[in-house]
């Protein structure tokens, strides 16, 4: 099989996963408003969205010229170059939107293929100019550097102009609104529906359908002729429909709007991102069939057959969009992009998935000053209105959604509406990145970041927009690197990069299966039941045993030291759990030993963690090693406090009294204390504590911190789970003695 066959075959297959990975990525475009409202059930929610990809799907042919013509000037490459180009887009294309989905991380479909075929046709064209014996500022005549500008400059600008957008119009439509949605009146909801409707079925009709046939000659022309009464007419007919829907099937007008607008952005996305999929692989078919018809060689046949309209291609376009309606049902790593935007844009507290970092402190630190200079400037009777207006309603924080159906219905009409006027004045945007940036915006304008977790919040926002950006940069470079790879080793250089996009999809799906498998192990950390508190335990005496492994300079230990981080990393997704259950009305008088019993589980589980940090830095750092009296009294802490944990779990798997729990946990508690208390006599001459006395000393509290948690543990378990565990704990039969366990406090094996 002969290079360009080859690379055929490997634009197909690259199709086809092209498909699915990019449909994983936009599929937060117009699935987070929806979700993050509960407008509906996902199920139907993804059946709303599949009619939508299927019917943008078949009205997408209009831009496919974008990949054959709308980077680099066809005429000026050669069938070889061309090939080269489509084959190092491709591989870069679906290894870098593999990458960010496993990440969970949304980033511009558009973006990455326009520099993908900057960067590639950058290369191809320096090589072919030098071949030819050009200057390098003829490289120029090959890419359409004009039209990539303007690309650059509308997607900088949108993101700039869609924050802004969401952040006004949601700020408006909240104080006319409020949060208490139910005593609002029918009548305000309906007229917004109505607008809401007609702005996003201009959208529908501009982006979705501009290059399909379907809309009458007739009415394009008075539409454009008599704008102010096309306006009036839709946003009446909008409103009627919204009406009857109310009053017939009992759909609540914003529900509506919602539903609607994701119905129309997952045409628009399919009719217009398909591009992105297919484009390049389509218009390698047709670089192919020309050059197979010509019978001219491949490095001297120019490639201006590209230029050409494409012709029909109902068949292959509709089953791309069977192949993206499939992908939106099944894929995982498509709700991990869509639940970042909806975490982050959420009304409500909990875990927050980014660390803040200095430049996301500064800003919190600049706004805050900025309000603390307007707050004297406004009346008190007018800041007093906008706080009642602006008041959450009381509602239990389980029960309560990411956000409610105005914001959703808001971000679906502005972001519409900013893609239609892009689209009507010809200014190329990205729709993710208007779509996120609205709703990062609308979610600022309804407190959603707070003064507790606007740090977080503003750091995932950071996080997401360097994420576009070095998703350009390493689109561009990377497509060039491939590009020289392949021009230069041809055949060879094709199973190199083959190879080197299968070990990527394979590892990034290996990382998304074991990081959702920790998720929905930080998910079961809610639950108050002996078997979780089993687990619990077992971890942390993994992690024990981790750090004795470190102390021993053992290098198998570094497995448990991991698992140990990780759990360290649920002790936040432990106390939010906490706080949720006391604010409830659930549980009665438990609810409070259910959050003692979350923050000992969080104390304990610190305590692991600071020990291995604090062993992992002695070594790194390269400090003087213990001494053999300072091993021993470390070890012996180590193992004992592992040995205890044991005890526990052996108690809570076969329930007996506690009081020999008890009695083995004061002892080791007393043990340690007798080993600080020498450390410390140890230094009474004066002498400044080394390292390794501050390393053991710190081992030895630590130790002390987790007994003494235990300690905690094993009382409130006492009381706690007779009352609430149904069918464990709490049936009337006598309990088994304790067993075998040993309890005794001889010294563990070493």
């Amino acid at each position: 099989m002969d290079f360009y066959t080859a690379g055929l075959a490997i634009l197909v297959l690259v199709a086809c996963l092209d498909l699915l990975v990019g449909v994983a990525n936009d599929a937060v475009n117009f699935l987070n408003s929806a979700v993050g409202s509960r407008a509906a059930s996902l199920r139907t929610l993804l059946w709303i969205a599949s009619v939508g990809v299927l019917l943008g799907s078949l009205l997408s042919s209009g831009m496919m010229e974008v990949a054959r013509s709308g980077i680099f000037v066809p005429s000026q490459f050669t069938f070889h170059g061309v090939m080269v180009v489509f084959l190092a887009v491709m591989v870069t294309d679906i290894i870098l939107l593999d990458l960010f989905n496993t990440l969970g991380m949304p980033t511009s479909t558009t973006v990455s293929v326009v520099f993908e075929l900057l960067g590639a046709s950058a290369v191809v064209a320096v090589v072919t100019a030098t071949d030819r014996g050009l200057p390098l500022s003829a490289v120029g005549d090959f890419i359409n550097g004009a039209g990539a500008l303007r690309i650059i400059t509308g997607i900088l600008l949108s993101v700039a102009i869609a924050f802004t957008a969401g952040l006004i119009a949601q700020w408006a439509f909240r104080l006319t609104f409020t949060f208490d949605l139910a005593r609002t009146s029918p009548w305000l909801k309906r007229i917004w529906s109505g607008l809401a409707l007609s702005a996003i079925g201009y959208f529908l009709v501009m982006k979705g359908l501009k290059h399909a046939d379907v809309i009458p000659a007739a009415a394009s022309q008075f539409s454009a002729a008599h704008p102010a009464i096309t306006f009036v007419l839709s946003v009446a007919a909008a409103t009627t429909l919204a009406i009857a829907l109310e009053r017939l099937v009992k759909l609540d007008p914003l529900r509506v709007t919602v539903l609607a607008g994701t119905f129309a952005l997952a045409t628009a996305f399919a009719s217009n991102d398909l591009v992105n999929f297919i484009g390049v692989p389509l218009a390698g078919l047709a670089a192919h069939d020309a050059w197979a018809a010509s019978g001219a060689s491949p490095d001297s046949l120019r490639m201006d057959a590209l230029a050409a309209p494409v012709a029909g291609q109902s068949g292959l376009l509709l089953l791309a969009g069977l192949m993206m309606v499939v992908t939106l049902h099944l894929s995982r790593k498509a709700r991990s992009v869509t639940e970042t935007e909806v975490n982050l844009g959420r009304q409500s507290a909990g875990k927050e998935r980014f660390k803040p970092g200095v430049v996301s402190r500064a800003l919190v630190g600049i706004w805050l000053w900025v309000d603390a200079l307007l707050k004297p400037l406004i009346p008190t009777r007018l800041s007093a209105l906008m706080e009642e207006r602006f008041r959450l309603p009381d509602a239990a924080e389980e029960d309560r959604p990411a956000f409610d159906m105005l914001r959703a219905s808001v971000n679906l009409t502005v972001a519409s509406t900013l893609i239609v006027v892009a689209t009507t004045m010809k200014l190329p945007l990205s729709t993710t990145f208007v779509t996120f940036m609205v709703a990062m915006g609308s979610s600022l304008a309804d407190r959603s970041w707070g003064r507790d977790s606007a740090v977080y919040r503003v750091a995932g926002v950071g996080h997401v927009l360097m994420g576009w950006f070095a998703t350009a940069a390493l689109a561009a470079l990377t497509a060039g690197l491939i590009a020289t790879v392949l021009w230069f080793l041809e055949g060879v250089g094709l199973g190199l990069v083959s190879a080197l996009a299968i070990v990527s999809l394979v590892l990034s799906t290996r990382w998304h299966r074991r990081r959702t498998a920790r998720q929905g192990a930080a998910n079961a950390e809610s639950y108050v039941q002996p078997a979780r508190l089993v687990r619990f335990l077992g971890r942390a005496a993994e992690g024990l045993r981790g750090a004795e492994g470190l102390l021993r300079s053992r290098g198998e230990a570094r497995g448990a030291v991991e698992a140990a981080r990780h759990e360290a990393e649920l002790v936040e997704a432990l106390e939010a759990a906490a706080l949720r259950f006391a604010q409830s009305q659930a549980g009665g008088a438990d609810r409070m030993s259910v959050v003692r019993l979350y923050r000992h589980e969080g104390d304990l589980i610190t305590a692991v963690g600071d020990i291995i940090e604090g062993i992992e830095a002695h070594r790194a750092n390269l400090h003087t090693p213990l001494d053999d009296l300072q091993a021993r009294q470390a070890l012996d802490a180590l193992q004992d406090t592992a040995h205890r944990l044991r005890d526990v779990e052996a108690w809570l798997e076969s329930p007996a009294g506690s009081e020999a729990v008890e009695a083995a946990l004061a002892a080791s508690r007393r043990r340690i204390q007798d080993d600080v208390h020498h450390q410390v006599g140890t230094l009474e001459s004066g002498q400044t504590p080394s390292k390794a006395s501050r390393l053991v000393l710190s081992i030895l509290g630590e130790s002390d911190r987790v007994l003494g948690a235990l300690q905690e543990i094993v009382s409130i378990v006492g009381r706690l789970f007779p009352r609430v565990q149904p069918g464990g704990w709490g049936q009337s039969r006598p309990r088994p003695p304790l067993g075998s366990a040993p309890l005794s406090a001889a010294a563990p094996p070493s």
